[in-house]
């Protein structure tokens, strides 16, 4: 049985705030039996829940009591902070971030009694335009280009590709000498073979790509874009050799993507938000050294979610640009875009 009870009370029994406001009000504990606290705590973070596993950050630590307490005494700990920078509470598919004050008197040889409650927090009303340069929601995502260099993927790939040849290969050769054993050893070598030349070919596929595009340099303006942002886009390269075009897209995405599980029980969970392709160029040929300067737009949605990043947590707008060319790898990247979160009716 627990020593004595925590009750969290918020100065008007408010629930809502905003980014900067200050919260305040008092922690109640009532002394069930004679006990020495070891420390009285309250904790203000947010926190995810829902598919993935869960993150937390942003954490304020108030240390309101160490000391002694008789059996029937009641007690008021007041207590002040402000809600930091970042996140907003958000509820979504798979994703869900809340902000909570959680209390706990440490007992010593007893049940640690808590206390907790949830706080909804909304932008700032400062934060209102991307002028501001307002906090993004979570820990920000870098916008950039998203490219992991070919070589390390190839080499990736290879680590897969060659062992897996190698243990066909010795299966094959079992099994022409009479071992029905090698079967076995082919088919796993064979499917290690395959997924290593799958990722080899995914990492060289770009740089194969411009063997005949020459290099491509993809752009969304502005790299920071509040919800309802008009997108500019832009494509530009310089074709090296002659090649026929079936299309060239850029297809505006947002999406929760989270894990949960770890090792080889890990699970991707992903919820689409938005998607919206557009065509930057249609079929044709493309000829040697004739410049191509591609431009289109797109809108983020007025509702649009603000952009997220923790630990198996993420709230992702990009762009992804795809030239397809006839009989040839195409050519692919995406570029991400930070949307802050901004009040209700100002997005």
């Amino acid at each position: 049985m627990s020593k004595c009870e925590l009750t969290i009370v918020v100065d008007d029994d408010r629930m809502e705030f905003q980014i900067g406001d200050t919260v305040t009000g008092y922690l109640q504990v009532r002394v069930d039996s004679n006990c020495r606290c070891d420390g009285l705590t309250l904790t203000q973070e947010w926190s995810t829940h829902g598919k993935g596993n869960r993150a937390s950050g942003g954490e304020q630590v108030l240390r309101l009591y160490r000391g002694e307490w008789q059996a029937g005494e009641a007690h008021s700990y007041p207590f002040e902070f402000t809600i930091p920078e970042g996140p907003v509470t958000y509820h979504g598919h798979y994703l869900n971030v809340d902000h909570y004050l959680r209390a706990v008197a440490d007992i010593p040889w007893a049940f640690d009694p808590k206390a907790e409650r949830e706080l909804l927090v909304r932008p700032s009303d400062m934060a209102s335009s991307a002028d501001d340069k307002p906090k993004i929601f979570g820990a920000p995502v870098e916008a950039a280009a998203v490219a992991v260099p070919p070589i390390y993927i190839g080499m990736f790939g290879c680590m897969f590709m060659l062992p897996g040849l190698a243990f066909a290969a010795g299966g094959i050769y079992n099994v022409v000498g009479g071992d029905s054993g090698g079967i076995v050893m082919a088919l796993f070598g064979s499917v290690f073979a395959l997924v290593g030349g799958g990722v080899l070919f995914m990492g060289l596929r770009n740089s194969l790509a411009e063997r005949k595009l020459g290099p491509v340099m993809p752009s969304v303006t502005p790299p920071v874009a509040p919800p309802g942002t008009k997108l500019a886009l832009g494509l530009d390269f310089n074709p090296r050799s002659e090649a026929r075009l079936n299309e060239i897209t850029a297809t505006l995405k947002g999406y929760e993507s989270v894990t949960s599980g770890s090792g080889t029980n890990t699970t991707t969970h992903v919820h689409t938000l938005h998607e919206e392709k557009i065509v930057l160029r249609g079929n044709g040929r493309l000829f040697a050294r004739e410049a191509q300067e591609l431009a289109g737009s797109v809108t983020l949605p007025a509702d649009a979610a603000p952009s997220f990043e923790a630990s198996d947590n993420h709230l992702i707008w990009k762009v992804d640009f795809h030239i397809d060319i006839a009989a040839w790898p195409d050519w692919t990247a995406s570029t991400t875009i930070q949307v802050p979160a901004l009040p209700d009716g100002k997005g």
